[in-house]
Order: structure tokens, then C-alpha cells, then sequence
């Protein structure tokens, strides 16, 4: 885990229910409003919780979205090590004034 400016990167494994986006709020150097973008690798037919919605993990085992906000992340089963969450960030630009 680990971010570098705006943007960082979570690798598994993630028990089910376990809510991501507390990890990048922890790993971030600053305040963040939001996830901007985000791309997940899994297992196929992985099912992931993007703000509350439920996405499943398509054939190619890669999710991608961008231009959202982003405030919750989480999978609906445990995944291993090879599941990553790349991830950009919007930092609160009042914090930093």
C-alpha cells in the first residue's frame, strides 16, 4: 500500500466487507474529499461495492472508472494477494491553505 502525490495503490489480500476507502484515507499524506478514478484488478466474477452500487469483475478480471466520487469501496467476498485497486484522489484544497 502505498500513495505517491495524488495518486496510490492498494494490494490484497481484502476480506469481504472491509471498506478500501478507509485504507486510502489512511495511506494519504493529506486530507482527501474523494476517489476520482479508479481501476481494479481481481478474480473474475469478484463482485465489488462502488458506493453502495454492485459491480461484477468481468471476463478480463479488470474494472475501470473515472471522472466519479468515490467515498466507498468494498469487496462482497475475501480476495488474495493478486487483487490490486489502482486509485487517484482529489485532496481537500482547503486543508492545505
Amino acid at each position: 500500500m502505498g500513495v505517491n502525490g495524488y495518486t496510490g495503490q492498494l494490494i490484497g489480500p481484502f476480506k469481504a466487507n472491509e471498506e478500501l476507502y478507509d485504507k486510502i484515507i489512511a495511506a494519504a499524506a493529506q486530507p482527501i474529499n474523494y476517489v476520482n478514478h479508479i481501476g481494479i484488478q481481481t478474480d473474475v466474477r469478484n463482485y465489488i461495492y462502488i458506493n453502495g452500487k454492485e459491480y461484477e469483475i468481468g471476463k478480463t478480471g479488470i474494472y475501470e472508472i473515472g471522472n466519479t466520487e468515490i467515498t466507498s469501496i468494498y469487496f462482497a467476498q475475501d480476495t488474495d494477494e493478486n487483487s490490486i485497486i489502482d486509485y487517484t484522489i482529489v485532496i481537500n484544497e482547503e486543508d492545505n491553505l
